[in-house]
């Protein structure tokens, strides 16, 4: 027997996560009366996200409007409580992580060794985003750091932050409000809010909290699978004049698919490759030259991390032709492989593993020459064992490729069969 050559496949496909916003009740006793038939019924305050609220910055570089730091904040609040339901996290604990955080903020800038975050920006259409200072890009940073760090010390899904400034050129105030997700680690930052600095400066608390439920709303609708548009108040494109009832926010908000190995179970592959050397002569595997076709699937379970166990299923078929003989083998084996992994940089895994398990097959084979033609069928079956290393890469949060080498050694009398393969494969990893 000869060479063998590994394998055919394809991909699959799939996956989702999604999430959905969440809210909490801060008086209960009024909130189950305003809830009472809504679908926030059926959430537990367990399940609602913890949400925090800090005081915007004042950026104006003006004592004329340091008020509206902690009215900002107080009007989200009142906003967002009539129309969600969700758990907010005590102020206590909210200015303790704030202290804790600006303390870390500092000792990062000192040591110089924090990466910056990354801030999503939305922008109306027809409307250019406004291009940031240098300064003003440092700020946003380490307020997406201070918010990062608040979450992460609070146990909180959501982090709502603000600034304002003031435009002399128009004699107006300009209001930025920035989502934090947890779970996703992203930060939205809302289009800007303005308003002149006039009588009506009152009012703009109501806007920039208007602005931001609008776009929670958004969120929360297109995570469920409606379709929003702020501007237009409009659902699945019917207006709807119906008073909005209060949604949950809940803990799954903001959830992204995970593009990480070490959150992963399950990766189901197939794959196809070529053997890299020939086979030894055997009684059952004749000595004929072969074409060598793999299909290959295989089902791979981590039941701890880096721990895996591989169950992997061959069809294997042999084909030959010259002018003395023909050949054929249909082989069929199934193997159980345990090993080690290691994850790097979140999309790579790199893995060695060991596996033993048994094969089972039919060789057919014609001879041809002067006094005529023989052929003989030979039923083939033994343990098989096998060693691998490889290396998968996640394209996506559910798509994966990779490769590998796999020896393998077909138990056969009185020589075993060995084979060295290189593989490649493509999968859904979930």
């Amino acid at each position: 027997m000869t060479t063998f050559r590994l394998l055919v496949s394809i991909i699959a496909i799939s996956a989702i996560t999604s999430g959905v916003f969440a809210q909490d009740k801060t008086n209960p006793d009024r909130d189950k009366k305003i809830d009472k038939g809504a679908a926030t019924t059926a959430t537990t305050k367990e399940e609602l996200a913890r949400v925090v609220i800090l005081p915007f910055m004042d950026r104006t570089n003006s004592k004329n409007f340091q008020y509206m730091s902690e009215s900002l904040s107080e009007a989200i609040h009142r906003s967002m409580l009539k129309n969600f339901s969700y758990n907010k996290v005590d102020d206590g604990n909210v200015k303790k992580a704030e202290y804790e955080a600006d303390q870390l903020l500092k000792k990062s800038k000192i040591n110089g060794k924090r990466k910056p975050g990354t801030i999503k920006r939305s922008a109306k259409e027809g409307v250019e985003k406004k291009v940031k200072t240098e300064a003003e890009v440092q700020f946003d940073d380490d307020q997406l750091f201070l918010a990062e760090q608040i979450a992460k010390n609070t146990k909180s899904d959501i982090v709502i932050y603000g600034n304002y400034n003031y435009d002399n050129t128009t004699n107006e105030l300009v209001f930025s409000v920035t989502i934090f997700l947890a779970a996703s680690g992203e930060a939205n930052e809302l289009d800007e809010t303005r308003n002149v600095v006039d009588v009506t400066i009152f009012k703009a608390t109501d806007l920039v909290a208007k602005n931001l439920v609008d776009t929670i709303n958004v969120m929360a609708d297109e995570a469920s699978g409606k379709k929003t548009t702020v501007a237009e108040g409009k659902t699945d494109g019917k207006k709807d004049d119906k008073p909005a009832e209060k949604k949950a926010l809940t803990k799954k908000i903001g959830q992204a698919p995970v593009v990480d190995w070490a959150a992963k179970k399950f990766l189901i592959n197939l794959g196809m490759g070529t053997s890299l050397i020939p086979a030894k002569n055997t009684d059952n595997l004749k000595p004929v030259q072969y074409e060598i076709n793999i299909q290959n699937l295989s089902l791979r379970f981590w039941p701890v991390k880096s721990i895996q166990l591989t169950l992997k299923f061959n069809h294997i078929n042999l084909g030959s032709n010259n002018t003395m003989s023909h050949a054929n083998l249909d082989l069929l084996d199934l193997m159980l492989f345990g090993g080690y992994g290691l994850y790097f940089e979140k999309r790579l895994y790199v893995y060695g593993d060991l596996g033993a398990g048994y094969y089972y097959g039919n060789f057919d084979i014609s001879t041809y020459g002067g006094s005529g033609s023989n052929s003989a069928k030979y039923i083939v079956k033994n343990p098989a064992f096998g060693a691998r290393v490889g290396l998968d890469l996640l394209l996506a949060s559910f798509l994966s490729a990779g490769m590998n080498m796999t020896y393998q050694m077909y138990y056969d009398k009185p020589n075993p069969v060995h084979n060295l393969s290189l593989m490649i494969n493509m999968g859904v990893t979930f």
